[in-house]
C-alpha cells in the first residue's frame, strides 16, 4: 500500500511540474538546406558557399553538392577568388596565409612571406597580387616572395586610409575594392588609374568590365573602360538582401542567411 501511495505522489510531482525542451527548427532555405556567410559563382556556374562553420563547399550549376575544403587551423576565411576555377585562391588574413586549391577543393599549394597582406587575388599570369599594409602599395608577388609589380604608395594618389577588401585583375585592370567605401583602379603594369567613391554601397561585383553594386536597395551598373559615364540603374533588390552576385540573368542573394534568387529582367 506505502509503495502504491508513493507511485502516486512522484507521478503527482511530475505531473505538476512544467517541463519543457528546446527543440531547434530545421533550417529551411529556397535554395539549399544550409545556412551560409558568402558565396560566388565561377565562370562554369559552380557554386562556391562558406558555411557558419568556415568550411567552403561547391556546388554544380543544379546546385548538386560536389566538394569540401575544411580548416580549423588558420581561422576564418577572409576572401575566396574563382576567376581560375582550378586554381581557386582562399585567404585567410588572421595567419597571413594563402591556400590554393583545385576545382575538387584539394590543396595545391599555400604561400606564406613577409609581407603584412591587408587584401590579396589571383593574377593572369599566375602569380599573387597583394596589398601590402607595410609600405601601403599595390604588389604583384610570385609564390617565392619575389616582388615583380608594385606601385608607389596609394595614398600618393589618393588622400584615403584605404583597406580594401578584396582584388580582382580583369581586362588588364587592377580593382583594390573596399565595400561600402569604393575601388581603388591600377592597370596592370601597377599605375595608378583613378578612384571610384561608393559609399555606403554594400556587395561589390567586378566582371565583364563593369562594376555592379547596392546601394540602398538598388543594383547599379558602372562601366569599367569609363567610371565617369552615369551609373545605371538595374533593379530593385529585397530589402532583407545581404550579399548580392548576378549569374546567367539572375540575381542571387542572401537573406538571414539564406541563399535566395530572383530573376534579372
Amino acid at each position: 500500500m506505502a509503495k502504491y501511495i508513493l507511485s502516486l505522489f512522484i507521478i503527482g510531482l511530475l505531473l505538476g511540474c512544467n517541463i519543457t525542451k528546446t527543440i531547434k527548427a530545421p533550417f529551411e532555405c529556397e535554395l539549399l538546406d544550409n545556412p551560409i556567410q558568402n558565396f560566388k559563382f565561377d565562370v562554369f556556374g559552380n557554386l562556391y558557399t562558406i558555411d557558419l562553420k568556415n568550411r567552403l563547399k561547391v556546388y554544380d550549376k543544379d546546385l548538386n553538392f560536389l566538394f569540401e575544403y575544411y580548416n580549423n587551423s588558420l581561422g576564418n576565411i577572409s576572401y575566396v577568388d574563382v576567376t581560375n576555377p582550378k586554381k581557386i585562391m582562399l585567404f585567410f588574413s588572421g595567419f597571413q596565409r594563402i591556400i590554393f586549391v583545385d576545382d575538387a577543393l584539394s590543396e595545391i599549394g599555400r604561400y606564406q612571406g613577409e609581407f603584412n597582406i591587408i587584401a590579396a587575388g589571383n593574377s593572369s599570369d599566375n602569380n599573387i597580387w597583394i596589398y601590402d599594409g607595410l609600405d601601403y602599395r599595390l604588389k604583384k608577388i610570385s609564390k617565392n616572395s619575389k616582388v615583380i609589380i608594385e606601385s608607389n604608395p596609394v595614398e600618393s594618389y589618393i588622400q584615403l586610409d584605404i583597406h580594401p577588401d578584396f582584388i580582382v585583375e580583369q581586362n588588364n585592370m587592377v580593382f583594390m575594392v573596399e565595400e561600402g567605401r569604393g575601388i581603388a583602379i591600377f592597370d596592370n603594369f601597377g599605375n595608378y588609374s583613378s578612384y571610384l567613391p561608393l559609399e555606403d554601397s554594400g556587395s561589390i561585383i567586378v566582371k565583364d568590365k563593369s562594376i555592379v553594386y547596392t546601394k540602398g536597395g538598388i543594383l547599379y551598373q558602372q562601366l569599367t573602360e569609363n567610371t565617369l559615364a552615369q551609373t545605371r540603374k538595374i533593379k530593385t533588390i529585397p530589402a532583407g538582401a545581404e550579399i548580392v552576385r548576378i549569374f546567367n540573368k539572375s540575381i542571387f542573394y542572401t537573406e538571414n542567411r539564406c541563399l535566395k534568387k530572383i530573376t534579372l529582367d
